[in-house]
C-alpha cells in the first residue's frame, strides 16, 4: 500500500512537471523535425525526459540525506545517471559527435560498475565460477548497449515509457517481496508514468536522448542491484526487457552484417516496420506491452522461483522472438523493405 501512495504521488508531480516543461520546450523551439526516418510528422517538442530525470536524481540526494536507499545506489545514479542525462540533454539542443557520446556511456557504465563492485562470481543455471574482471567487463559492455538500446527505442509514442514503467513496476515488487527497499523503483515508476501521460495524448511530446538514455542506465543499475542482493536472478531481468533488446540486437546485427554503420539514423526496427505497415504508434505500443505482461512477465518471475530454469527460459525467448523480428523486417530499412 505505502509503495503504491508512492507510485501515485511521484506520477502526480511528473505530470504536473512535466507539462511545464513542455511550456518551455515550446517557447525555446527545442522541437523534433519529422524528416525522411522518422515515423512521426510535423514538429513535436523534445526533451520532455528531462524532467523524470531530474526529479529522479533529486530524490537521489533526499534518499541520501534521509538513509533511505543505499548510499552506493544513490551515489551511481547521481554520477553515472546524471551524466548521461546532461550528455543527451546537449545532444537534443545541439547534436555531439558519436565519440563524445560514447565516451560518456562508457565513463557512466564504469562508474556504474566501480560503484556495485564486488560482483558476483557466478550466474543462476551456468555452473561455472566466473573471474571477477571478466564479470566487469561484461557489465560494462552491458551497461553501454542499455544506454544506447533504449535511446534507439525511443522513436514512437509511449514505446520506451510503457516498456520501462512496466519493468519498474515489477522491480518493485519484486523489492517489496524480498524485504529490499522498493522506494527507488516506486518513484521511477510513477514519475515515469507522470511523462507516458503526456507521450501519449493529443498534445505530444517526445523523451529525447537525456530520458532515454538515463533509463537504459537506471533500469538496468536496479535490475543489477536486486541480483547483488540476492532479491532474483540476472535472467529475470533480462526476460522483462526482451522486446527491447531483441528489436535492437537484432536490428543492430543485421544491418552492421550489411555493411550499414550502426550510429547513422534508420528506419529498420520492428516497430519501424509496423508504423510503416499502418499500424498507430499505440498499437505497437500496446503490442509490445502485451507481449512483455502475458509472455515474459511470468517467464521472468518464473526464473525468480527456478533460478536454474533462467538460462534455458531466455533461449526459449531467443528462439521464440528473434524469428518472428527478422520475419517483420527487423534490420531492413522500411522503405527499402515495401520494394
Amino acid at each position: 500500500m505505502t509503495l503504491g501512495i508512492i507510485v501515485a504521488a511521484a506520477l502526480v508531480v511528473s505530470f504536473i512537471a512535466t507539462g511545464l516543461w513542455r511550456v518551455v520546450l515550446v517557447r525555446n523551439a527545442v522541437l523534433d523535425h519529422a524528416n525522411a526516418r522518422s515515423s512521426h510528422t510535423g514538429s513535436i517538442p523534445r526533451g520532455g525526459g528531462v524532467v523524470f530525470c531530474v526529479l529522479t536524481l533529486v530524490f537521489a540526494v533526499v534518499s541520501l540525506a534521509m538513509g533511505w536507499c543505499d548510499s552506493r545506489v544513490a551515489g551511481v545514479l547521481l554520477l553515472g545517471g546524471g551524466l548521461i542525462a546532461a550528455v543527451g540533454f546537449i545532444d537534443d539542443i545541439r547534436p555531439l559527435p558519436a565519440a563524445v557520446r560514447f565516451s560518456a556511456h562508457a565513463l557512466a557504465a564504469i562508474i556504474l560498475v566501480v560503484g556495485l563492485s564486488p560482483l558476483p562470481q557466478s550466474i543462476a543455471g551456468i555452473p561455472i565460477v566466473i573471474p571477477a574482471w571478466l564479470m566487469q567487463v561484461l557489465l560494462v559492455l552491458a551497461v553501454m548497449w542499455s544506454i544506447n538500446l533504449w535511446n534507439f527505442m525511443d522513436g514512437i509514442d509511449g514505446l520506451a515509457g510503457s516498456q520501462a514503467m512496466i519493468v519498474l513496476a515489477g522491480l518493485t515488487v519484486v523489492a517489496g517481496c524480498s524485504g529490499s527497499s522498493g522506494i527507488l523503483p516506486a518513484v521511477m515508476t510513477g514519475l515515469v508514468g507522470g511523462f507516458l501521460l503526456w507521450n501519449l495524448s493529443s498534445r505530444r511530446l517526445f523523451m529525447g536522448d537525456a530520458g532515454s538514455g538515463f533509463l537504459g542506465i537506471s533500469v538496468l543499475l536496479l535490475i543489477v542491484v536486486l541480483w547483488t542482493r540476492g532479491d532474483m536472478p540476472i535472467w529475470s531481468g533480462v526476460l522483462a526487457t526482451a522486446m527491447m533488446w531483441v528489436d535492437a540486437t537484432v536490428t543492430l546485427v543485421r544491418r552492421t552484417l550489411r555493411g550499414q554503420r550502426p550510429w547513422v539514423a534508420h528506419r529498420s526496427h520492428v516497430y519501424q516496420h509496423l508504423v510503416h505497415g499502418n499500424w498507430s504508434h499505440r498499437q505497437v505500443t500496446a503490442a509490445y506491452c502485451a507481449v512483455q505482461i502475458i509472455f515474459l512477465c511470468p517467464l521472468a518471475l518464473a526464473a525468480i522461483y527456478w533460478p536454474w530454469a533462467g538460462p534455458w527460459l531466455t533461449v526459449g525467448v531467443v528462439v521464440v522472438l528473434v524469428p518472428i523480428a527478422i520475419s517483420l523486417g527487423g534490420g531492413v530499412d522500411a522503405s527499402r523493405a515495401e520494394r
